[in-house]
């Protein structure tokens, strides 16, 4: 990230960050799926050789993505991400049409997974897609990351992107980063010029934060609300907070909009 900052300034132009496209395993899988898991190998399998934690890959994708909006540079988002959207491990062989799993004599599925047409609707012969089926057989659970069943709840990814973008927006500020110590090897803090500071806590233990009034909030329980809570992304006015965690691990996120008081001293 560093190198590629240091690039951009040297060419006077803008870094740009991703985190899907058409070519790739969606993001949300990747984060969902122990790192030690072959992943070419598992999806020949379905994805049934090795557990996948959707909610937990859902949540630390929103995170990561969070956490990419808060740089500078441009960010690309690949259709779908903003759903949540998992890949489609289990299309059968006789419907993949990406030339690349003959190609490649069947040792690899190709990329259909993630290039399966986005769910608008959670009922239908497409799920909205089209007045005819899908190209690309859409899964049961598609039904549940649908457009239309998550206008209707402001925690869902489709609402937090869309609140994350249009704070995005209004603080578009000189393409700089600074970095901060934070006496914490696993939390990575940096702040931008016109007030951003976005800290990454990349362990599962808590790390303390300022408190601020909250809007946007996809953390439910009343435990999950204290200052101390671990796991999750907090924006504010003045301040974005943003705490992101590894993969596998239980994920709580949290926006937050409002006042933001001082600093808590690293644990």
């Amino acid at each position: 990230m560093q190198e590629a900052l240091a690039l951009a300034a040297k060419n006077k132009s803008a870094s740009t960050w991703t985190l899907s496209n058409h070519d790739q395993i969606r993001h949300a899988t990747k984060m969902g799926l122990n790192p030690a898991v072959d992943r070419r190998s598992w999806m020949l399998t379905d994805g049934t050789s090795h557990p996948l934690d959707m909610k937990s890959g859902s949540q630390n994708a929103l995170a990561a993505t969070l956490f990419i909006l808060a740089l500078p540079g441009s960010t690309y988002m690949y259709q779908g991400e903003e759903l949540g959207l998992h890949e489609v491990t289990d299309i059968p062989e006789s419907q993949i049409q990406d030339p690349q799993y003959l190609k490649n004599n069947k040792i690899d599925k190709g990329r259909d997974g993630c290039r399966v047409p986005l769910p608008w609707t959670s009922s239908g012969s497409s799920l909205g897609f089209g007045s005819g089926g899908a190209h690309l057989p859409q899964p049961q659970w598609f039904a549940d990351y649908s457009v239309e069943k998550q206008e209707k709840d402001s925690q869902s990814p489709l609402s937090i992107y869309r609140q994350a973008l249009a704070l995005r927006k209004k603080l578009v500020t000189k393409e700089e980063i600074k970095w901060h110590k934070t006496n914490n090897l696993s939390v990575l803090h940096f702040s931008r010029p016109n007030g951003w500071h976005c800290i990454t806590n990349f362990r599962a233990a808590a790390y303390p934060m300022p408190k601020g009034e909250i809007n946007l909030d996809n953390v439910t329980s009343a435990r999950a609300r204290q200052n101390s809570c671990r796991n999750y992304s907090l924006v504010y006015k003045e301040i974005i907070k943003l705490y992101a965690t590894p993969i596998m691990s239980t994920v709580k996120i949290r926006v937050s909009l409002g006042p933001i008081g001082p600093e808590p001293a690293a644990p």
